[in-house]
């Protein structure tokens, strides 16, 4: 090592005072500590025609190319030995060496590897080509995460759009919807009488609810009852005059009038014998004799 070190020493002053492993570099490219070397090597014809030792040559030379050994200024004699001694060629060896490859058409007369610039890239050389290549991957991840969060943010805006609109047609709907009317209750004969008291009416409670009750509270015998009091005020219209009390004598020939005479004449001591056979007409009459009726 100290024989390696003492020549290294003998021609740095030619080198401009530096070191073969500090090298100067004349060239556009800086030293890199590596090169691209290509599966294609073991069947390259060029190199399968040469030695072991030569391709071992070969490959030390690319290497001096990468650290930028072969771009120093220095003369071709000086190179040689450069070259000699950085691969551990004795120097009475190393023009053989170089004409070898030479022929091989591998090197030029300087040892400048003939294929570097098309094997190898700029960007290779450059420190801060790999900073650029990763923040422009982060600047395209970032893109593509953007991106991404727009689309899912319009499907969201579209399912919510949908889901208001949903719920917003179903309220109209509820709105819209016609309530469904409130299911009738017959009332109680307490009802009933309670209600013809506050009017002074002169439908008699018991025998409004008892017919109802036996037509099933249809009005007509037909059409289901929706509302009784209705139907009171109706009777009332119907009945038509009053007597001397104040109560009135039902008028016409239906049942409810029938049952409402006879109880008028059972109240006023009027026998069924008396009532029996005759038209309703006919019992007003006799109930008007009898001072119930003007």
């Amino acid at each position: 090592m100290d024989a390696v070190r003492l020549a290294q020493e003998s021609v740095a002053p030619y080198l401009g005072g530096a070191a073969w492993s500090d090298p100067v570099s004349r060239g556009s490219l800086m030293p890199n500590a590596w090169f691209r070397m290509y599966t294609d090597f073991l069947e390259d014809p060029k190199l399968l025609g040469l030695a072991f030792e030569d391709q071992r040559h070969f490959i030390g030379v690319l290497a001096l190319k990468s650290a930028g050994t072969l771009d120093q200024a220095a003369a071709p004699k000086l190179m040689d030995k450069v070259v000699a001694q950085r691969l551990w060629i004795d120097h009475s060896a190393i023009l053989e060496v170089k004409r070898r490859l030479i022929e091989a058409e591998l090197i030029d007369e300087d040892w400048q590897p003939l294929a570097w610039d098309k094997r190898q890239f700029i960007s290779d050389h450059d420190p801060s080509a790999a900073e650029r290549m990763r923040k422009y991957r982060e600047r395209k991840r970032q893109e593509a995460k953007k991106k991404e969060l727009r689309v899912t943010s319009r499907v969201t805006s579209r399912t919510c759009n949908a889901a208001r609109t949903e719920q917003n047609r179903t309220e109209t709907e509820q709105k819209e919807a016609p309530k469904p009317a409130a299911r009738f209750r017959p009332p109680s004969l307490e009802e009933v009488r309670k209600y013809c008291t506050e009017r002074n009416s002169a439908v008699n409670p018991e025998s409004f609810v008892n017919w109802y009750q036996s037509i099933g509270w249809k009005v007509s015998g037909k059409t289901p009852m929706k509302d009784w009091k209705a139907a009171v005020r109706t009777w009332e219209q119907r009945e038509g005059k009053t007597n001397g009390s104040g109560a009135k004598l039902p008028v016409g020939n239906s049942l409810d009038t029938q049952i409402e005479l006879g109880r008028l004449c059972k109240t006023a001591g009027i026998s069924a014998d008396r009532v029996a056979g005759k038209s309703c007409d006919q019992i007003r009459s006799l109930l008007q004799a009898e001072g119930v009726g003007a």
